[in-house]
């Protein structure tokens, strides 16, 4: 399948911090951590799941937040879409159990992104048939996942071309990728290369280090949005005590 080179195409970033630091920060903060953010420009925000204050807060503001769902609660799409919400992203763990609540979505006019949990479990074939199933379900977008470290470059490129032989060219796809063995942004710079076109990043949390990731693929030439210097700025917030509402005022200026 013949695809436009990262550098043509504008790379989807996704930040996924607050969900890490849901436990170390209340409300008030990670919504000043998220104007930051977005002032910064990533192109979306994802939420923890069930977190409706939170999103309520974000929607209201104006910024793309993305909705972590639960499978098992599909009346929450509608709530998600009335709330302002307009991307929403599924961990799935058993394809019929996801399949009501990505249709549910897919319906409502939502961007969905689909996230098979166990990915680095299965062989590229395998995980490439369930991304099929899901794609059918209604997901617009399906990531290929390493919930653990255990995938290197060889095996997020073996699974992306996988994708490549079963889903519509039109089915964008993405990378989550673990930083346990420090090969996040290796493995999601190899996920691009291979047709990814949407990132998960964060400034904490055990991911793809978001301002690490960034100023790669800013040396590679890719079009993604984002200030690197910005970025290094805002996730020196975190190891700086309080969040400051001044601060995230001048970055979303």
């Amino acid at each position: 399948m013949s695809r436009p080179t990262p550098s043509s195409r504008h790379i989807v970033i996704q930040d996924v911090t607050l969900p890490a630091l849901r436990s170390r920060f209340g409300h008030e903060a990670l919504s000043l951590l998220a104007r930051a953010l977005d002032g910064v420009g990533v192109d979306g925000i994802v939420l923890p799941a069930g977190d409706w204050a939170l999103a309520g807060l974000l929607a209201d503001d104006g910024m793309r937040a993305v909705l972590s769902m639960p499978v098992e609660d599909v009346m929450a799409v509608e709530r998600a879409r009335t709330l302002g919400i307009r991307a929403i992203r599924v961990l799935v763990g058993n394809l019929e159990l996801a399949a009501p609540i990505i249709a549910a979505g897919h319906e409502a006019g939502l961007h969905v992104t689909a996230l098979p949990i166990d990915g680095h479990l299965h062989c590229p074939g395998d995980l490439a048939r369930q991304a099929q199933s899901l794609e059918g379900f209604g997901a617009n977008c399906i990531h290929v996942v390493d919930a653990v470290g255990v995938l290197d470059m060889d095996g997020v490129a073996a699974r992306l071309r996988a994708f490549d032989r079963l889903l519509s060219p039109a089915t964008e796809r993405g990378i989550s990728a673990s930083h346990d063995v420090s090969l996040a942004v290796a493995n999601a710079l190899v996920a691009v290369q291979n047709g990814a076109v949407r990132v998960d990043a964060a400034l904490a949390g055990g991911t793809n280090p978001l301002a690490h990731f960034i100023t790669a693929a800013t040396r590679k030439g890719w079009r993604h949005g984002c200030d690197p210097q910005a970025l290094a700025q805002v996730a020196g917030m975190l190891g700086c005590g309080p969040i400051n509402p001044e601060f995230v005022k001048e970055r979303a200026a």
